[in-house]
């Protein structure tokens, strides 16, 4: 594997997303690789997903779901086990961390806001102590609305999750929200823990990679049990090649899903 071409201080973003939850890094993305993840995204979004076709699903109104990305394209590889993001996720959540999940979608343009603030449930609730986990969202277009949100610092102490309305945000954290514009190949780091959201309205369709990272030991919630979330990732073996044993710690090989066989 090879790393994308822009490279970014660790220990600055160790100490960043530590303090604010999140990190925002315009531009980390270019070349060859931010545009064969654009090209991968056009042709997905063609047409929608049908008997062999690799296409988008719609599960809400706004917005058009392409699963699955590591079966697609070499690009998702580097971004996944780009080496210093990968080194931060491992400061961050622990040597053990797994990528047990990629996907994107498109936002269609709209300016209704339906995506309120919130933090993530992933983890079974009856845990003591709240989890680490770490997403990797890597914007495929220029975002000059519908960007990401963030209330910096509201990943500590960990909250359950919940929900807030604008009010609430407006009254307790209207000076630290993290307004993530940026150009196509931005990467955004957050801890979902914190509270966040995507804005509205959204001008222009905004199309986005999300990579999400914990530990496969932790258990999850019954609900995404149910919906079959976090299975091992599905792959394509033309892009397995030459992979270190790290690399094919972080991709899961030979660990069997905490939901069994399909």
């Amino acid at each position: 594997m090879t790393d994308t071409q822009s490279a970014l201080n660790v220990s600055e973003v160790q100490a960043q997303l530590a303090s604010d939850g999140v990190v925002v890094l315009p531009g980390l993305i270019q070349g060859q690789c931010l545009a064969d993840m654009q090209a991968v995204f056009e042709k997905a979004l063609q047409h929608p997903s049908w008997n062999t076709w690799m296409g988008y699903e719609q599960n809400e109104r706004w917005r058009l779901l392409v699963e699955n990305l590591m079966v697609y394209d070499q690009s998702f590889y580097d971004l996944a086990l780009h080496s210093q993001i990968n080194e931060v996720i491992a400061e961050y959540i622990g040597p053990d961390f797994q990528l047990m999940e990629a996907r994107g979608w498109e936002t269609i343009a709209t300016k209704r806001k339906f995506h309120g603030w919130h933090n993530d449930a992933w983890y079974d609730p009856v845990l003591e102590t709240i989890p680490r986990e770490l997403k990797v969202a890597c914007y495929l277009t220029d975002v000059e609305s519908g960007q990401f949100q963030y209330v910096k610092g509201s990943h500590t102490p960990a909250k359950r999750p919940g929900h807030w309305n604008d009010k609430q945000i407006e009254e307790q954290h209207a000076d630290t929200i993290e307004n993530a514009f940026g150009p196509a190949g931005t990467v955004v780091l957050f801890d979902p823990t914190g509270i966040h959201r995507q804005a509205s309205p959204v001008l222009t369709p905004r199309r986005i990679v999300m990579l999400n990272y914990h530990d496969p030991s932790v258990p999850i919630q019954q609900q995404d049990k149910e919906w079959g979330r976090y299975r091992p990732l599905l792959l394509n073996a033309e892009f397995l090649g030459n992979l270190s044993d790290d690399q094919q710690r972080i991709l899961g090989f030979g660990v069997k899903g905490q939901l069994g066989s399909w």
